[in-house]
């Protein structure tokens, strides 16, 4: 069973990064096709009538226009269909779980590739079906936070990958300003990136 585990995650490795897309956005629409079919809830009608139909990106002091965007741009392609905003929201929810894989992988906080490969897996599968991650993702406003969390991750990869530093200062930073336009609670970011330069003592 761990041989088996090893050669999955290996060859989820070395697929190219749209096929490993595709793959976790089928794991999980899997996991959440009980609710793609479900009704908006709560302040849903409220947000997708200022944003879609009123045209307003500015809604009662909350000034979020990465997810009042992507709102009104799921309400161009597909109406007020709640399922088509829903999978939109599980699609950017398993781009997440992907780059917290590429975040992981790149860490290279073990010399034992299978043993960081395996931690970068675990932590993927458990990120994706941790049950604490449904709000965001079947809620539709939850979008804000998703969205958020996606520039976030991309940050994180970004620090740890082979980029000169020049590139990866503009990239994290270019990241951390477009997360900040999604939900506010990423102002953290910053602090987070410190704590793993300074574990990591680098400049």
């Amino acid at each position: 069973m761990v041989k088996l585990t090893d050669k999955l995650l290996a060859a989820f490795s070395r697929c190219n990064v749209m096929l490993q897309w595709l793959i976790l956005s089928l794991l999980a629409l899997a996991l959440y096709a009980p609710v793609i079919g479900n009704s908006f809830v709560n302040d849903d009608f409220f947000v997708l009538k200022k944003v879609c139909h009123d045209k307003k990106l500015n809604i009662s002091g909350f000034f979020r226009p990465l997810s009042d965007i992507t709102l009104y741009g799921n309400y161009i392609l597909s109406g007020f269909n709640a399922a088509a905003f829903r999978i939109t929201n599980i699609l950017v929810h398993a781009l997440n779980a992907l780059l917290l894989f590429h975040f992981c992988k790149g860490w290279r906080w073990s010399e034992n590739n299978r043993q960081a490969l395996a931690v970068a897996g675990l932590s993927t599968v458990l990120f994706l079906t941790y049950p604490f991650h449904n709000e965001p993702v079947v809620w539709i406003l939850g979008r804000a936070s998703l969205l958020a969390s996606t520039f976030a991750f991309l940050a994180l990869a970004i620090m740890v990958n082979k980029w000169p530093l020049y590139w990866k200062i503009t990239g994290v930073s270019v990241c951390y300003f477009i997360a900040m336009t999604g939900y506010e609670s990423v102002f953290l970011l910053p602090a987070i990136i410190c704590s793993w330069l300074l574990a990591h003592k680098a400049s």
